[in-house]
């Protein structure tokens, strides 16, 4: 996935959570730029990603020894960068946005591209929930990226613009986006979850 659409993902999983969890975040604004950072960090271990060439003296070591799509698009990473950031005082309330970003990119890597991700590294199996094959950068994720453009400006102004009554004119773009997010994605991530679940039992 390309790193504007798994920017415009995090912000339209921000506005998810804020939809159906209301007060969520303090601030929606900050949440969603947050966001958009936390779905840049999982490619810190591809030099040639848009955050990983801001940072090569760690990208670099870091796609030599474990590759692309393992430790960063895991599980186990998202615990990890939640744990940290919810134990400093500066960064606490932070956390949510971040990792929400962060998450949602290892999710958009799971349903564009055909490569699947390493979710439960150190297991070395990648999970992919693509099954319309779409290519990163092809017309599929383009399509992908307009529509979540067309449900973040509807939600956006619906919340800072009540009076506008959006919703009603042009919410089924947001509402539809929801649906396909929670009706379809979020159940096969979890019966994913489940189903490979057991291959930890052993180590």
């Amino acid at each position: 996935m390309m790193a504007k659409t798994h920017q415009a993902f995090a912000v339209f999983s921000v506005l998810v959570v804020s939809k159906y969890a209301p007060g969520s975040f303090d601030n929606i604004v900050l949440a969603c730029g947050l966001s958009m950072f936390g779905a840049l960090l999982p490619d810190l271990d591809s030099p040639q990603s848009s955050f990983g060439r801001l940072v090569p003296l760690l990208s670099k070591p870091l796609h030599s020894m474990l590759g692309h799509r393992t430790i960063t698009h895991s599980l186990l990473a998202v615990i990890l960068l939640y744990s940290v950031l919810t134990s400093s005082p500066q960064w606490h309330s932070w956390a949510d946005a971040i990792c929400i970003g962060y998450f949602s990119h290892i999710v958009g890597d799971m349903l564009i591209g055909t490569n699947g991700v390493a979710l439960f590294w150190p297991l070395k199996q990648k999970i992919s929930l693509n099954p319309l094959r779409m290519q990163v950068a092809g017309a599929g994720e383009y399509l992908v990226f307009n529509l979540l453009i067309c449900a973040i400006v509807v939600q956006g102004l619906t919340h800072f613009y009540p009076s506008l009554d959006l919703m009603s004119r042009a919410g089924p773009i947001f509402n539809i986006c929801v649906d396909l997010y929670t009706k379809t994605i979020l159940p096969a991530f979890t019966s994913l979850t489940f189903k490979y679940s057991s291959l930890f039992n052993g180590l």
